[in-house]
């Protein structure tokens, strides 16, 4: 693997790259020079064999990591837009990591959150072996905890929209403190 560092030092922000997972972009200088004409809203790395990025990364939209083969998010992450890193072996985020809108988690292996996170949109943690929220959580979207083996929420949550607890059995539904919700989902309903 070449060194992942000086490989990238002169891409600052890799807003315009669009690596699908084929063949053809295995290797780190074909990924480089694989640049989409026009699309400047996000970076996709669905189903790549790249397993790391570099530190300091801005991307000026989303940022699709589902399905990669990434194990873990450099230091100094920006994200402007979304951060999607559903089927992926990440277990954790960075502490530094800033994400301006979603931050979907559903189906990876992220085991924790840091704390003090602030997520500006919606947070997807549903069928994740993580088994407590962060302290000082912030989510201002809707919250999903579908799935999840979390068994209390503490008093320093806050949550701008709705809050998902259906079908998370070790989570006594009695003891929800007031987080701020609009409101708490228990089941879903049926249509």
């Amino acid at each position: 693997m070449p060194d992942i560092e000086n490989y990238w030092k002169d891409v600052n922000t890799l807003y315009d790259i669009n690596i699908i997972g084929d063949d053809e972009f295995r290797d780190y200088k074909k990924v480089y020079d694989y640049v989409v004409g026009g699309s400047r809203d996000y970076l996709s790395l669905y189903r790549s064999e790249i397993k790391a990025l570099p530190d300091n990364l801005r991307v000026y939209g989303n940022l699709y990591l589902d399905s990669s083969s990434i194990e873990y998010l450099p230091d100094n992450l920006i994200v402007d837009g979304g951060l999607y890193i559903a089927s992926t072996k990440i277990k954790s985020l960075p502490k530094d990591l800033k994400v301006g809108s979603f931050l979907y988690l559903d189906d990876s292996q992220i085991e924790e959150l840091p704390d003090g996170l602030v997520v500006n949109g919606n947070l997807f943690l549903g069928n994740t072996p993580i088994k407590a929220l962060p302290k000082r959580l912030v989510v201002n979207g809707d919250l999903y905890l579908s799935g999840t083996k979390i068994s209390e929420i503490s008093s320093d949550l806050r949550v701008g929209g709705y809050l998902y607890v259906y079908n998370t059995p070790n989570l006594d539904k009695t003891k929800i403190p007031d987080t701020g919700a609009k409101k708490i989902i228990y089941e879903l309903p049926i249509s």
